[in-house]
């Protein structure tokens, strides 16, 4: 058997997995949707940065597309946000560009089941390196984030905020300390 279009096998795993995750050809259900977030959980762990980048994005956003339209699957949702926080470890310009993200994923720890929070924090701790290294008026806005979070009734919430702030500012920051 020749294989002569590499790009063609590069791109077939991709177009697998988004085919079960929104059921383009009628063939998505539940299940299928959380294999196709644990395969998505492979690509990221085993792809070279070089070779994720080019679909880093597209990936980003079927994540964030899955954990906004799966309200009745929290098991998804948890799963996705934990891969997105992988995808953010290994490519943090594509996650530190939209600090945006960081708002909803503390609005999430607000918001979310129990279980689901407990990825969600898992995905912020993946992701705060990302976030160490970013512009001083990013900074301000993520201290912001931090010190409205810290002000919450839930205790997770202040506990998760409090983290993060120890994970991304430096010890000199003094708003933080």
């Amino acid at each position: 058997l020749h294989l002569g279009n590499r790009s063609l096998i590069r791109s077939l795993p991709v177009q697998v997995t988004f085919d079960l995750l929104f059921g383009t050809s009628g063939n998505s259900n539940p299940k299928l949707k959380m294999m196709a977030v644990q395969f998505v959980h492979q690509i990221i762990y085993n792809c070279p940065e070089h070779r994720l980048s080019p679909i880093g994005a597209v990936i980003l956003s079927a994540l964030t597309r899955l954990v906004n339209e799966e309200k009745d699957n929290a098991k998804l949702r948890g799963s996705c946000y934990v891969a997105i926080g992988k995808l953010g470890l290994k490519l943090p310009s594509l996650v530190n560009k939209d600090v945006s993200m960081i708002q909803t994923f503390f609005d999430a720890m607000s918001t979310e089941d129990r279980d689901t929070q407990m990825s969600v924090q898992e995905a912020l701790g993946l992701m705060a390196p990302a976030f160490r290294q970013i512009e001083p008026h990013n900074l301000k806005f993520i201290e912001a984030i931090v010190a409205t979070y810290i002000e919450k009734e839930e205790c997770q919430v202040r506990l998760v905020a409090v983290q993060y702030a120890g994970e991304v500012f430096s010890h000199e920051n003094v708003a933080t300390r």
